[in-house]
């Protein structure tokens, strides 16, 4: 998750510049950048709101779904619809690492100092699903690249639906 979240900070900018995509200048692109940090920090204070009153499991299914949709969007789409899809992708996805973190060491008593130790390590993600997204970039376009981030979105998707009960 931590990759897909790398992926879309370290693309956006040359995303909405791209020429086949959006075409915007270096200025409103910065600005741009600005307004999806905001989303996304948005994305992390709805999310803690909205996990006091849904289960998480649940929460992150319908974010996942969420994802996956845009991310489709975002490999496909040009212009406004490309940049809205981008920054409601960021909203969706802030909450995918706190609430798989929490699921993931949820019940594990004495166990979990092992497993957060252990998740934290998961972390090369992180450094891997970029450098995929950077040569698929190379190799089949920018915008395309972005169809690499529906694996982990997939895994969220499929970790909330059959790794959690949504009934908890």
């Amino acid at each position: 998750m931590l990759g897909a979240e790398a992926g879309l900070f370290s693309f956006f900018r040359n995303f909405v510049e791209d020429p086949g995509v959006a075409k915007v200048s270096s200025r409103d692109s910065q600005r741009l950048f600005t307004v999806f940090f905001a989303v996304f920090a948005l994305g992390r204070l709805a999310g803690s709101w909205i996990q006091k009153r849904v289960k998480p499991a649940s929460n992150l299914a319908f974010n996942a779904a969420a994802a996956l949709v845009l991310a489709g969007l975002v490999a496909v789409a040009k212009g406004p619809v490309a940049i809205v899809a981008v920054i409601l992708l960021g909203f969706f996805v802030s909450i995918f690492f706190p609430t798989l973190y929490s699921l993931a060491i949820e019940g594990l008593g004495e166990q979990t100092a092992k497993a957060s130790g252990l998740l934290t390590m998961g972390f090369l993600g992180c450094a891997l699903l970029p450098v995929l997204q950077g040569k698929l970039a190379d190799t089949i376009g920018l915008q395309r690249s972005f169809w690499v981030l529906a694996l982990p979105y997939l895994f969220a998707l499929f970790y909330a639906l059959k790794g959690h009960r949504l009934t908890k």
